[in-house]
């Protein structure tokens, strides 16, 4: 199955290209067609006992469907009646048939021809129903008159029952436990794989209908069900599955050398001629979405109910007005559903039509024939081609759905399904290079290009709103602007400043913002403002006639883009045109409907439209805007149109598809042209190319060159061959008849290269191209022939073969100006690297340095503008490519005075590099610069420094006034002032604020790891005061700050303090931390001794605190048992329990009621252990 849904298409056609005559008697009906999607055989059958197995000769990959033929045609004798049924066992390669005398034959196959199996003849009532399970291992067969019979594939009975209800058709549920079926008067039920009575499915499309509808139903009308199906995907066959095996064990031998050449000059088996690997995985799985219907039933009158399963309650009802159902099929993958019938309203059946759905009963698209009867419809494995029975005749149908693509310059963009679930792909494939980039996005929507960008929708579920995610990408899907909407993207399309996004009553337009080459090109467009606009509000003002637009239920059907405006065309006819910038309607033309779609010329003069016509299903007609009016001014009759494109360049020509064959449209006239097999995504220089996305969606994940054609149209083969033949003056007499740019330009360019200078100016004239005029003048005035030549190879663009002639003749100043004036600035640098002349290397090496900054390729820039003695522009290549090593070389190698070393001290500055920032400065004697970068960056020793080397102001007191403005209540700001001190080496101070900390932690009672960290962390700077005392002591060699590293008198009590205390705090906290690690791991002796050290920490613990257990549960003591008390008794030391005890209860933070408790205790506990 080619890899579409109904998310990754926007419509669905059909044409019939083959008919073959199934040799049935005048007036006598083919009543079905079911084709086998393993082994590509279609069955079809009908009136006088005619069955018939036929094999099409084409394969779905081959780009011209057209060649087809019937390589099978077998009739199989048998049935002597109408033969009304027909099922395929798909994993067993099994036909299964029945005719209206009741008869039953399976048909198998042997030595390619389909012969009889079984036969079962009941001969009491009709078969109304045959259905095999999904894995082709039993089969139930269903008579009109409430007989079931349920068999195996061998034959055997199983069970059979009669329901006392009349039966119109039956099923299998996907699983093989249950069997469905459909009623006589339109009613569905389940029973189980027993026979008994399982569910009734509520038929909610018979309770409710439309007036129409009811209108239409005659009085006592049976509810007759045509279709009941329940999709499941088809099993390969047990045969294709062995031939695969068989045909990868022999690709396996052939890989095995199995013997070695006696001669070395012939091999021991002829080598492949253009092997090529098979494809391991031809058809990638399709995920089925968990809200997809997969049950269906069909009903005459053109009611139809889709179910997710047997028991929703919710089901999709889908009602086709008008309509008279004959039959329904479900495409291989399950996404959409083929139904054929006539006209409800007509005795005439033979104006037949099919109609195309999604698994979510919303139409996709249709088929009308005028001329036949359909009678069975049955898809193909790929989905892209259909069997349809009509009258005695089998007619072959290509499916046609609109895929939604696009094209950006040389890359193809297309949208398919991945293997997980709401995941789909957006390969960008381009031909040229042969590369891909895929891009993955959830539930997509839609997608439009536009020469170098594309926009791709995809739904958003955020907060139980739907949004739509617009992205702008370019060619290799990089995104470069996004964007969001409600609006549902039905339609989308872009141009080169903004993009319009419409459902059928409301329109976005997205003004995005695209990155642009130079500031010239971004000046000269002004974004527009982005808005959501409502379709009825803006009708409001707009006059059609002489009545007033008020809001009517008019819809929008299709949409194009010019270049301010953009059009829209509405299901009731009429088109309007709305502005860009404020999306106001400012006019209406009169269209008549149905439009399918339109597309604008090149210099949006003039509208291309594909209605849909009766008799036409496709015609096109071109309008011109004339002032505030569209004129017809030209109609293509009798064509049937699957695509067009306007041509790049040319305003008046129109490239369209009649089926397959290519036609070229100037307006005034059509000229045929060769096949094109494939959607048409390019039409200039008389040149149209085309893609396949059909094929590309077999394989969508290896996409190949083959889908591409190009096809020149005729006019410019007819002058090229001319040209090839030399035969110039035919090739100018044919384009003066014909005349069109593009053969005059390859005539002139023939011209010039053979030398026929007449000739080429007169080219030149008709094309108005005077450069070209001139060009012609210069080269006659060339004595040279040689150096002749070298200017017909660079206007011909080969520049390499005029360099070479250049440099042949010494006239390397020729080639250096070819490659100025084309602006290849590698191949100037190249010729001029080795010469003498300084003026004209450091001129080429300044063209090099601008092109590599252009292009942002900094380093390169910068080599180049040094090359050239550009300081200023290297310095800036280096800063913006962060070269700050090669940066800090240049700026030792200028001089002092340079007046670049602010710019790189500045530089260095913002990137945090202190030294070079302080050298740069310091050469241009700039200290004030230095110290304040070295404040900036918090390297307040250094500041220090630079103030005393240059007697500038107190840095002290700059930091003491910086730490002020740091220093607060908050824990926040004191770590802030901390940092602040440690960064400029004061590392006392830095202590003190360390302690401050921990003091301020302990009094508000937080966690004593928390405090035990501070207090060992203000230790650790502390010992980092030591540590740089010491090392000031040992650079000191003459003894000369000795004496003042010793004296202390400088300190405030607070640092004496700090040194004599550093560890104290750190001790106290860890000693707590251990006894009630070794109290609650039940080390009483150890607790106790830890306990008995921690009574000299009381300058940083609370007594009780020491004293008191935290947590314990012996005894009857909670929250009030003492650390050390509890201890000493646990151990049997009641002397320091008492003493403890006895410097609890004296404690003044303990009130009287605690006092009390405390003596009950301690009486408690001494007269009951001492």
């Amino acid at each position: 199955m080619a890899n579409f849904n109904e998310k990754t298409i926007s419509k669905m056609y059909m044409c019939v290209f083959r008919k073959f005559n199934m040799g049935l008697p005048e007036n006598s009906q083919l009543h079905f067609s079911e084709w086998n999607h393993n082994s590509n055989f279609i069955a079809c059958g009908g009136a006088l006992g005619t069955l018939k197995v036929v094999k099409i000769g084409m394969d779905v990959r081959d780009p011209k469907p057209n060649a087809s033929a019937l390589i099978v045609n077998q009739s199989l004798e048998g049935h002597n009646a109408t033969v009304l049924n027909a099922t395929w066992n798909e994993n067993n390669q099994k036909l299964t048939t029945s005719d209206t005398s009741g008869l039953i034959i399976v048909w198998g196959l042997f030595n390619d021809q389909w012969a009889e199996e079984m036969i079962n003849n009941r001969n009491k009532s009709v078969v109304v129903g045959i259905c095999w399970n999904v894995d082709g291992t039993k089969i139930a067969i269903a008579y009109a008159d409430g007989n079931v019979i349920v068999g195996t594939l061998e034959g055997n009975r199983i069970w059979n029952k009669e329901l006392e209800i009349q039966l119109a058709s039956c099923e299998w549920a996907p699983d093989g436990d249950m069997l469905i079926f459909g009623t006589a008067d339109g009613k569905v039920t389940v029973y189980d794989d027993t026979g008994s009575h399982y569910l009734d499915i509520q038929m909610q499309c018979l309770e409710s209908e439309d007036l129409e509808q009811a209108l239409a139903k005659k009085e006592n009308q049976k509810e007759e069900i045509i279709c009941m199906k329940y999709w499941s995907p088809t099993l390969k066959s047990k045969a294709l599955m062995e031939l695969q095996e068989k045909e990868e064990k022999e690709q396996e031998k052939e890989k095995v050398l199995t013997g070695t050449a006696v001669f070395t000059n012939f091999s021991t088996r002829p080598t492949p001629k253009d092997h090529i690997e098979p494809e391991k995985n031809p058809e990638p799985y399709q995920p089925v979405p968990a809200d997809r219907p997969r049950f269906m039933v069909a009903y005459a009158r053109g009611v139809m109910q889709l179910m997710r399963s047997l028991s929703d309650t919710e089901p999709v009802v889908v009602r086709l007005k008008n309509l008279k159902i004959t039959g329904a099929k479900w495409s291989p993958n399950g996404a959409f559903i083929a139904i054929s019938g006539h006209d409800l309203n007509t005795e005439d059946p033979r104006h037949s039509s099919v109609h195309f759905i999604s698994a979510y009963g919303q139409v996709v698209g249709f088929f009308q024939h005028f001329e036949t009867r359909i009678t069975g419809i049955c898809w193909e494995a790929s989905g892209l081609r259909m069997a349809i029975a009509a009258d005695g005749n089998l007619f072959i149908g290509h499916v046609r759905p609109e895929f939604k693509w696009g094209a950006i310059e040389d890359t193809i963009v297309y949208a398919y399904q991945k293997e997980e679930q709401y995941q789909y792909g957006i390969m960008f494939y381009d031909y040229k290079i042969d590369e891909k980039t895929i891009k993955t996005v959830s539930y997509f929507e839609n997608l439009a290009s536009f020469k170098e960008h594309c926009i791709i929708i995809n739904r958003q579920d955020d907060a139980g709103t739907i949004q739509y995610f617009c992205q702008l990408c370019n060619n290799i899907g990089t995104s470069l602007d996004y964007n969001m909407t409600t609006v549902r993207p039905k339609f989308v399309c872009v141009n080169g400043m903004c993009a319009v996004v419409a459902c059928e009553d409301r329109y976005f337009i997205w003004h995005f913002v695209l990155p642009r080459t130079n500031s010239v090109q971004a000046g000269i467009h002004v974004p527009g403002k982005s808005g959501e606009y409502i379709l009825e509000e803006q009708q409001r003002g707009i006059e059609f006639g002489t009545k007033r637009l008020l809001g009517g239920k008019d819809s929008i059907c299709a949409i194009c883009i010019g270049d301010t405006f953009f059009l829209m065309a509405l299901q009731n006819g009429g088109v309007y045109r709305a502005n860009l910038s404020d999306g106001v309607i400012t006019s209406r033309y009169a269209v008549t409907a149905p439009i399918d779609s339109m597309k604008l010329n090149c210099d949006f003069t003039r509208l291309a439209v594909v209605k849909l016509v009766e008799q036409v299903p496709f015609n096109i007609t071109i309008y011109e805007f004339v002032g505030d009016e569209l004129q017809q001014i030209y109609n293509c009759e009798k064509k049937d149109v699957w695509d067009y494109q306007w041509d790049a360049n040319d305003s008046h020509m129109l490239a369209f598809k009649d089926k397959h064959k290519m036609l070229i449209c100037d307006c005034s006239s059509v000229l045929e042209q060769s096949a094109v097999y494939g959607n048409i995504f390019s039409f200039q220089n008389l040149v149209v190319t085309s893609v396949n996305i059909e094929k590309l969606l077999i394989t969508p994940e290896s996409p190949t060159k083959a889908v591409i054609q190009e096809s020149m149209i005729k006019a410019k083969q007819d002058v090229l061959s001319l040209l090839n033949a030399m035969k110039l003056d035919e090739a100018i007499d044919y384009a003066e008849k014909n005349p069109h740019a593009e053969l005059w330009n390859m005539i002139a360019q023939y011209s010039v290269f053979k030398h026929q200078f007449d000739r080429a100016e007169h080219a030149f004239v008709k094309l108005e191209d005077y450069a070209g005029v001139q060009l012609v003048k210069r080269i006659r005035n060339i004595p040279s022939n040689e150096l002749r030549n070298a200017e017909i190879f660079a206007f011909r663009e080969q520049f390499e073969d005029a360099k070479d002639i250049f440099l042949h003749s010494d006239r390397k100043d020729l080639a250096i100006e070819m490659y100025e004036k084309v602006g290849d600035h590698r191949a100037v640098y190249e010729l001029v690297k080795n010469d003498p002349d300084e003026e004209r290397k450091k001129e080429a090496f300044k063209e090099m340095a601008e092109f590599h900054y252009e292009n942002m390729d900094w380093e390169e820039a910068a080599k180049f503008f040094a090359l050239c003695e550009d300081i200023k522009m290297q310095i800036d290549s280096l800063i913006r490519g962060n070269c700050f090593g090669e940066l800090e070389v240049l700026a030792r190698a200028l001089p002092d005075e340079s007046d670049y070393m602010v710019t790189m001290g500045d530089a260095f500055t913002t990137r945090g590099m202190c030294d070079q920032a302080v050298e740069c400065y310091l050469k241009k004697k700039l200290p004030d610069r230095a110290l304040h970068c070295c404040m900036e960056l918090n390297q307040w020793q250094k500041a220090q420094f630079i103030a005393d080397a240059n007697h500038m102001e107190n840095v002290e007191g700059l930091l003491g006034k910086y730490a002020e403005e740091t220093t607060g209540a908050s824990d926040e700001k004191s770590v802030a002032t901390l940092g602040l001190y440690m960064r400029a080496g004061r590392h006392l101070d830095a202590a003190k604020i360390a302690f401050d900390i921990a003091n301020d932690r302990r009094e508000k009672m937080m966690p004593i790891d928390d405090l035990k960290q501070c207090y060992v962390l203000g230790a650790l700077l502390v010992e980092e005061h030591r540590q740089s005392i010491r090392e000031l002591k040992r650079i000191d060699k003459y003894n000369m700050v000795e004496n003042t590293l010793d004296d202390e008198s400088g300190l405030t009590a607070e640092q004496t303090r700090i040194l004599e205390n550093t560890w104290k705090g750190a001790e106290a906290f860890h000693y707590m931390m251990l006894a009630q690690k070794h109290l609650l791991t039940n080390r009483i002796e150890d607790a106790l001794q830890t306990c008995v050290i921690l009574s000299d920490y009381e300058e940083y613990l609370d007594p009780a605190e020491i004293y008191k257990m935290i947590g314990g549960d012996m005894k009857k003591i909670e929250n009030k048992d003492f650390l050390l008390a509890l201890a000493a008794a646990n151990v049997g030391q009641f002397g320091i329990c008492s003493r403890a005890m006895m410097r609890l209860e004296v404690l003044d933070t303990l009130d009287e009621a605690e006092r009390e408790e405390m003596k009950d205790l301690s009486f408690e506990l001494f007269s009951q252990y001492v």
